[in-house]
């Protein structure tokens, strides 16, 4: 029954969804908001749906299967702002029309090659009701394919969410960014498990962390949340989390820590207040040598408050062959810091390059193994 349910939702993904992969990720996100993971690529999935729950009074819960649908059509971004791959969707629940009523924007980034993916999801209280409401996901996994028998750990030192099988299995992680996992809840799956409000309302409000965890034949449902958010009609909150594969917990460890990076690079805030240069300033990559990431500055001068619309930040190689762009799009005054991560290069030299308006500058870094 649970493998012929995940067919029919795998079709549904199939269908109605745009999707990217790195090389080493595989992202789809349907018109409703779910996100399916895969590793290397979509013949080996790892979690078979990643779906918002958002509470709203008591019992009530805007949940993927009963109230999501679309309000623009998934869809690619050709020129991403961070990273090179970019597909968003926007929802809300008129499926149902059943309260609570919200609206969320997601858009996933993701990086050539890079073993991870970071999501925002904008969440928006479109209700005449005000709601302290807890934001979680359900999340089903299928380790390398497979139903059943994962493992769910939570490392409380790197603060994200493990899954795998056993030694040999793909890891996965998954992370809140920008705030705190509040609580955990993990149970079996079975037909029923998401057929009610008040069982889905349930699993957000355990208010306890699951910290190991294993399934059996049938597999397990994953229910992280983060503390509530007070919204006014008309308010919103942003949520962000990294998913993230590896060979080993190692590498996983790894994989999560440079999504932090990226997602660190991401959101740099703008300081108003600073004494900024009257041009744009781009500076010596530091660690240099390096191995394996790199952070690289730059500045926007405060010239009448306007932004540089046309700013693109690109590592070539030796050859003058494009590698990574790791800014392209609008940028306010202010200073910026980017990681630039070389797991997948070979030593030598690299260059990279800022463009903005008629400036341009490049400068030279080495990677050393």
């Amino acid at each position: 029954m649970k493998k012929l349910l995940l067919l029919c939702i795998t079709l549904l993904l199939t269908t109605t969804a745009q999707e990217f992969n790195t090389g080493n990720v595989y992202i789809k996100v349907t018109n409703a908001g779910a996100t399916l993971f895969g590793s290397p690529n979509r013949q080996n999935l790892q979690i078979v749906r990643i779906s918002p729950l958002i509470s709203g009074a008591f019992g009530e819960v805007f949940d993927y299967l009963k109230d999501a649908d679309s309000v623009e059509a998934a869809s690619t971004e050709p020129s991403p702002q961070f990273g090179q791959y970019h597909v968003k969707s926007l929802f809300d629940n008129s499926y149902s029309f059943a309260p609570p009523a919200y609206e969320v924007e997601l858009n996933v980034y993701g990086w050539t090659l890079g073993a991870y993916a970071i999501s925002h999801y904008n969440i928006t209280n479109i209700d005449s009701f005000a709601y302290d409401s807890k934001f979680g996901f359900e999340v089903l996994p299928i380790i390398d394919n497979h139903y059943g028998y994962e493992k769910i750990e939570y490392d409380y030192e790197g603060e994200y969410i493990r899954i795998f099988k056993d030694s040999l299995s793909t890891f996965v992680g998954m992370k809140f960014l920008n705030t705190d996992l509040n609580s955990l809840y993990v149970v079996e799956w079975d037909t029923a498990y998401n057929r009610s409000d008040s069982l889905l309302y349930a699993s957000l409000f355990v208010d306890s962390i699951t910290d190991f965890y294993e399934s059996e034949e049938l597999g397990s449902v994953l229910f992280p949340s983060i503390t509530p958010h007070f919204t006014n009609p008309g308010e919103g909150y942003d949520v962000y989390i990294a998913i993230a594969v590896g060979d080993s917990k190692a590498q996983l460890d790894s994989n999560i820590s440079i999504a932090v990076s990226r997602y660190n690079s991401m959101t740099t805030s703008v300081d108003k207040d600073e004494q900024l240069p009257n041009q744009v300033v781009l500076m010596q990559n530091y660690p240099n040598p390096f191995n394996p990431s790199t952070n690289i500055k730059f500045t926007i001068p405060n010239v009448g408050n306007e932004s540089f619309s046309s700013l693109r930040l690109v590592v070539y190689d030796v050859l003058g062959r494009e590698i990574e762009t790791l800014v392209n799009g609008t940028k306010m005054p202010g200073t910026y810091e980017v990681v630039f991560d070389a797991s997948n290069l070979a030593s030598g030299i690299y260059y990279y390059q800022l463009t903005a308006g008629n400036f341009v500058q490049t400068k030279k870094m080495m990677v050393v193994k």
